[in-house]
C-alpha cells in the first residue's frame, strides 16, 4: 500500500514535498446518535471543534492518509466513555432494542460523501455495500473484520477542512441511545508533512 500511496501522491504534484515513509494506519471516525436526525457527520481532522471520543482516532494537520479499505459500523455503547463494545455491520438484535434495530437499518440505506474545504469530493457512496452477515461474534472468532475494499484509493491532507456526511433516507430518533456510528479507513499514513 506504501508504494502505491507514494504512486498516488507523485501523479497529484505532490514529489517535491514528500519526505519520510508511510506506515501502515487506520482512522477511526465516530458520532453520537442521540443527537441525529437526518444527518451525520464525522469530523476527520484533530484539534477541530468536533466533539472526539477517547476511540477515535483523526488525522493530524501535518499528515497525509492514503487508504484503500473501509468499514461502517454500530458501536452498543452504553456511555459516552464506554471502550468495551463491539464493532456491528448490522444492527443485530441480540444488543441493539427493537427499535434500535429497525431504525438503525438506516445506516446501511444511505448515501455516504466525502466532503474536502466545503467541496463534496465523493458524492452518494451507498452504504449498504458496509453491511455483512457476520456478527460481532463471528468476527471475533476469525470471521472478516468488516472493511471492504474501494473502487479507487483516495488521500485526506492534513491541512484541509475535511468531513464524512451520512444522509439519512428517513428521520430518526434515537434521543436516549447511547450508541454511536463508527467509520473506519484502513490505509497508510506519511506525517511531518512539509508543505509549500
Amino acid at each position: 500500500m506504501a508504494e502505491k500511496a507514494t504512486e498516488i501522491l507523485y501523479s497529484a504534484g505532490w514529489e517535491d514535498r514528500l519526505t519520510g515513509t508511510f506506515t501502515p494506519y487506520e482512522l477511526i471516525l465516530e458520532c453520537e446518535l442521540s443527537d441525529v436526525s437526518n444527518k451525520v457527520v464525522l469530523g476527520v481532522i484533530e484539534g477541530k471543534s468536533w466533539p472526539q471520543y477517547m476511540t477515535e482516532i483523526k488525522l493530524g494537520q501535518k499528515e497525509i492518509f492514503v487508504f484503500d479499505r473501509w468499514g461502517l459500523y454500530l458501536l452498543n455503547t452504553t456511555s459516552y466513555v464506554d471502550v468495551a463494545f463491539d464493532e456491528h455491520t448490522f444492527p443485530d438484535d441480540h444488543h441493539f432494542s427493537p427499535s434500535e434495530s429497525i431504525e438503525g437499518e438506516e445506516f446501511y440505506k444511505s448515501k455516504l460523501k466525502l466532503i474536502v474545504n466545503n467541496q463534496i469530493v465523493m458524492p452518494d457512496v451507498c452504504t449498504d455495500r458496509f453491511r455483512s452477515a457476520f456478527t460481532a461474534e463471528d468476527r471475533s472468532l476469525g470471521a472478516p473484520s468488516g472493511l471492504i475494499g474501494m473502487e479507487t484509493v483516495a488521500f485526506l491532507d492534513g491541512s484541509k477542512n475535511i468531513r464524512f456526511e451520512l444522509d439519512l433516507p428517513m428521520q430518526i430518533n434515537w434521543k436516549s441511545s447511547t450508541t454511536r456510528l463508527r467509520l473506519r479507513l484502513s490505509g497508510c499514513v506519511l506525517r511531518n508533512v512539509e508543505r509549500k
